[in-house]
């Protein structure tokens, strides 16, 4: 129903929207497994002339939180809130709906064995709508916030097309536009080989991210 509970040490929302407070595990397949532990340090920022050290969580929304204009911009709503109340956000996001299922079909309607570099490639585009729209709309709100692939904030896997695991992740990019005062939307499910060819991480991959 899209409403979120918070802990002292983490924030996890019901459904299949899920948020956590970098470096303090809150069960399951921590992020650190994940290789986000990389970020679990909190991250000086200069706003409004002063440095300060925001509390930074990440936030998930999975398909279905996700399926529709309206839906976008309720989960703007909930991630300005989380800055407005003194906290940097990294959102993760799942394609709209049912896109991933139906980017498959499309797929096999061409071709029954979709060769799976290029299959990768087309369904990476499911996350990167639904990735670009909530920082449209963000931005509608007021927000500084930017949009940025599973490549662009440094995910890194191995070779494995469909199911690739992640070998590292590039912090840079991240840690400069949290710097920047900026809200962060990354595309879930995705990452790039060392060659930079595009990988999804198989079913439950934005978790993953």
């Amino acid at each position: 129903d899209g409403r979120s509970r918070q802990t002292s040490r983490c924030a996890r929302s019901t459904g299949d929207n899920s948020a956590y407070h970098f470096g303090r595990p809150c069960g399951g397949p921590g992020l650190e497994h994940a290789g986000l532990g990389l970020l679990a340090s909190s991250i000086p920022r200069v706003s409004a002339g002063e440095s300060q050290n925001l509390p930074l969580i990440v936030q998930k929304y999975g398909g279905s939180s996700v399926a529709d204009a309206g839906k976008i911009l309720n989960v703007a709503s909930r991630i300005g809130a989380s800055k407005d109340a003194g906290k940097d956000v990294v959102a993760v996001v799942s394609a709209m709906g049912d896109t991933t299922d139906e980017l498959i079909e499309l797929a096999q309607s061409i071709t029954p064995q979709p060769e799976p570099r290029e299959l990768d490639l087309l369904l990476s585009t499911g996350e990167l709508v639904s990735c670009t729209l909530l920082t449209m709309a963000l931005r509608t709100l007021g927000y500084q916030a930017i949009s940025l692939s599973g490549v662009q904030a440094g995910i890194r896997t191995d070779t494995t097309h469909g199911k690739a695991r992640i070998h590292r992740v590039e912090t840079e990019r991240v840690r400069q536009e949290l710097e920047l005062g900026r809200l962060i939307v990354v595309a879930g499910f995705q990452g790039a080989t060392e060659d930079l060819d595009v990988t999804t991480l198989g079913r439950g991959g934005s978790d993953t991210t």
